[in-house]
């Protein structure tokens, strides 16, 4: 009976899991589809260079807004549940409360720190003008609130709320705001844009919060005896390590080639790099997906975890290997779109491809561990895997440039998918591969 019960819980997770599959596939492939456009677009109207600058400026405000969050949105799913699910929704202003205080006072330290950075002439701030880096830190603030609201729509499994905003809205804003002021004045700048980012991230925020209010999540009051963030901070702590590492370990080449290479490699790298991404796209789509029921089914225990992770491989292998093939048969021509030379980034994108297949393959892997206590270690492993990716671009960047950081981002890629694989089987007793208890 006991079996039968797990079995009968598993069955509703399929049922969740290819619906979802199918919503959160749409939205985050639209979305890159759009995001895409939006970049050609901005690669083709700044140039290579500008292209490069605005390219280091978003993955600037984008890792920031993981760390000034304090790993608040990763944690939702474990902070929020019980919570939400016995309708305790006062609960949730006060988690939004205190993560968005602690991102908006985080914020300003990278401020400070940036605009120091600016005065003191280190090497990324480049020229006599003011790098598009400064503005960006506007954006922080503004993009952690809006995931921290988009967190508390994940945890209750409403997809389409959830992922609208960052993976649709960010790009056909971005390309509207910037797309209607090159019409409007005949230029644009990679100073200006990351400026209208900071309007599309506002529009986020007043449509999560309207959300919020029609379906009733966060009345804005407090709870009486609340010590939540004391437990909160605990937990989403290492949350935080796992993200932003995650989040540097994509993006710690641009940084480099902005240190050791030259802007135009870094616009040419940034095409290859944002091309490759519609893989990591599918691996959020799925961490997203899963995140929730993850929980439960380490909750719930015996063959239910092994079952989850067996669909998890599954789904991720069917949505992955059709853009892997995409992106390696249509490489040439979809570079081309840029505007830049395809034949210098062509190489650098097949070695960031394979590395990123295999990355996305432990996904499932990496969320057993995330949730079950291991999220010190991951941040171990993920911060030796960056030590690792930094220390391959100094040596390969200067001999190779674009083709040596995206190899010393394969390498350490192959490396940490390693590793969590030999955690999982050591932790559960099986591959991310490994057959449902359930299959004949």
């Amino acid at each position: 009976m006991d079996t039968a019960q797990k079995h009968a819980s598993v069955i509703v997770d399929q049922e969740y899991l290819a619906k979802g599959s199918q919503m959160v596939m749409l939205l985050f492939l639209g979305g890159y589809l759009i995001n895409y456009l939006f970049n050609i677009f901005l690669s083709q109207v700044l140039g290579p260079a500008q292209y490069g600058n605005f390219k280091v400026a978003e993955a600037f405000y984008f890792l920031s807004c993981l760390i000034t969050m304090l790993g608040g949105a990763t944690a939702a799913p474990q902070l929020l549940r019980n919570q939400l699910n016995t309708e305790d929704v006062p609960g949730t202003w006060e988690y939004l409360r205190f993560y968005g205080t602690a991102a908006i006072l985080a914020s300003i330290v990278v401020g400070a720190l940036v605009m120091a950075g600016h005065w003191l002439h280190i090497m990324i701030f480049r020229g006599t003008g003011y790098h598009p880096l400064i503005v960006a830190t506007l954006v922080v603030p503004l993009a952690a609130i809006s995931n921290l609201m988009i967190a508390i729509f994940q945890v209750i499994r409403r997809l389409d709320i959830a992922y609208l905003p960052w993976n649709v809205g960010y790009p056909a804003l971005g390309l509207v705001f910037c797309g209607s002021y090159y019409l409007i004045t005949g230029s644009l700048d990679s100073f200006t844009a990351v400026l209208l980012i900071c309007g599309v991230t506002t529009c986020m925020i007043i449509h999560s919060i309207f959300y919020l209010r029609r379906l009733k999540l966060m009345p804005f009051k407090r709870k009486q005896n609340f010590v939540g963030p004391n437990q909160w901070i605990y937990t989403s702590l290492p949350m935080m390590g796992i993200v932003s590492l995650q989040m540097l370990l994509r993006q710690v080449d641009i940084y480099m080639l902005e240190l050791l290479g030259s802007e135009t490699e870094v616009g040419f790298f940034a095409a290859a790099q944002t091309t490759a991404y519609a893989i990591t796209i599918v691996k959020l789509a799925l961490t997203g997906l899963l995140a929730p029921v993850v929980v439960l089914a380490l909750e719930e225990g015996g063959d239910a975890i092994q079952e989850l992770n067996y669909q998890g491989f599954r789904l991720t292998l069917m949505f992955t290997l059709p853009v892997v093939l995409c992106i390696i048969v249509l490489g040439h021509p979809i570079l081309h779109l840029f505007g830049h030379n395809s034949h210098t980034a062509y190489f650098a994108l097949v070695i960031l491809t394979v590395g990123l297949m295999f990355f996305a393959l432990t996904v499932v892997a990496a969320l057993w561990l995330r949730y079950c206590g291991y999220s010190k270690m991951i941040v171990l492993i993920l911060g030796a895997t960056v030590v690792m990716n930094i220390a391959l671009n100094v040596f390969l960047i200067p001999r190779y440039g674009i083709e040596g950081a995206a190899t010393a981002t394969t390498v350490s890629l192959l490396f940490s998918s390693g590793v969590f694989t030999v955690m999982l089987y050591r932790r559960f007793g099986f591959f991310p591969w490994s057959a449902s208890p359930y299959r004949d």
